[in-house]
């Protein structure tokens, strides 16, 4: 999958924003996995009611 892995993502500017804030909630996974992706499903359907924005911000690269 693409570059991912090269460098570690800084969360520091995401979670100064969710800190001051009741309506927004990161909720970072690793698409690659199974798992870890339905985790952050169940995340965030035993925290909120509805999710009114949704950010994806993964990709899928081949290299073939």
């Amino acid at each position: 999958a693409g570059i991912r892995g090269l460098f570690k993502p800084d969360w520091s500017e995401l979670d100064q924003a969710a800190s001051e804030s009741d309506r927004l909630e990161v909720v970072p996974m690793d698409v690659q996995s199974l798992d870890s992706v339905k985790a952050s499903v169940e995340r965030a359907r035993s925290s909120v009611d509805r999710i009114d924005v949704l950010i994806n911000n993964a990709g899928v690269n081949s290299l073939s």
